[in-house]
């Protein structure tokens, strides 16, 4: 997981060591100031059906 964030707001020690930090130095200018630590994660089937089955709405412009 990481947070983004504007440069200064959070500093790299405030955070979990399994939190990485990325900062917006300028405008849509991102850099990686902490890598996050890499944690086998295990998704069961509920999982991937809640990504499928997510209620959701298309924007009006939207073409299927």
């Amino acid at each position: 997981m990481y947070y983004v964030a504007p440069e200064g707001m959070i500093q790299p020690e405030e955070l979990p060591k399994e939190v990485g930090l990325l900062v917006e130095h300028t405008p849509d200018q991102f850099k990686l100031v902490k890598r996050a630590r890499k944690n086998k994660v295990t998704l069961q089937p509920h999982h991937f059906l809640n990504l499928i089955l997510k209620p959701g709405h298309y924007p009006e412009n939207y073409r299927i």
